[in-house]
């Protein structure tokens, strides 16, 4: 049995990409401005997709984006398909926002809207709900991608839990300008030549390749 990258997706700055190939690309580096744009293009009717705080729309976009060009499948009931998460800042973007409603005393004004989204692995949340799934999921805080640790981490994961698919997200919002989202496909074939996609071994050399591949593209 062999563990492979069977399509992947970055989304940072003025670009998308799915497997190397250019989805999307845009005028301006804000956030905001360019997530507005991806979901027309995407043509996703999804009203909650509004309400969700900013790293939430940029992993839910970037799951969406790789689905549309590559997996060809809208979201249904997913037990045997798991979510590993990666973040440095988590929702710290959120928080903050947060913490400006109660800070003064005489100005205390608590949202629960946005309180709901303080949450390091929320991007996971909205992900699984959006696409129905069950599997195993799980979220990590840390400075640096720990790539070697993560493939480690999701080949046992796959091994031990059963799950025949998972998604490896290294998802990170700072601010409007600082921002990336890397999904990786992952996937346990027999015959790697029956298999659809790009087929890449996972392994950390494989990983780094495509990561910095992506940043030579995107900026």
């Amino acid at each position: 049995m062999n563990f492979v990258v069977s399509n992947y997706s970055s989304f940072q700055n003025n670009c998308l990409l799915v497997n190397n190939e250019l989805y999307a690309e845009f005028d301006t580096i804000n956030f905001e401005a360019n997530a507005s744009t991806l979901y027309r293009k995407l043509n996703i009717d999804y009203p909650k997709f509004h309400k969700m705080d900013n790293p939430s729309k940029l992993g839910f976009l970037n799951t969406e984006a790789l689905k549309k060009v590559s997996l060809n499948e809208s979201g249904s009931s997913n037990e045997d398909l798991g979510l590993v998460l990666y973040s440095r800042d988590a929702s710290l973007d959120t928080d903050i926002k947060f913490y400006n409603t109660i800070k003064n005393s005489s100005n205390f004004y608590p949202s629960p809207a946005i309180f709901v989204y303080t949450l390091a692995n929320i991007v996971l949340g909205e992900v699984s709900i959006r696409n129905k799934i069950k599997g195993e999921n799980y979220s990590f805080v840390s400075e640096h991608f720990e790539i070697e640790e993560a493939v480690k981490f999701v080949k046992t994961l796959m091994t031990f839990k059963k799950i025949s698919t998972c998604w490896l997200i290294w998802n990170n919002y700072k601010d409007l300008e600082n921002y990336y989202s890397h999904l990786f496909i992952i996937e346990q074939v027999e015959d790697d030549n029956k298999q659809k996609g790009m087929n890449l071994s996972l392994d950390k050399a494989t990983l780094q390749k495509i990561i910095v591949q992506e940043y030579g593209r995107i900026g």
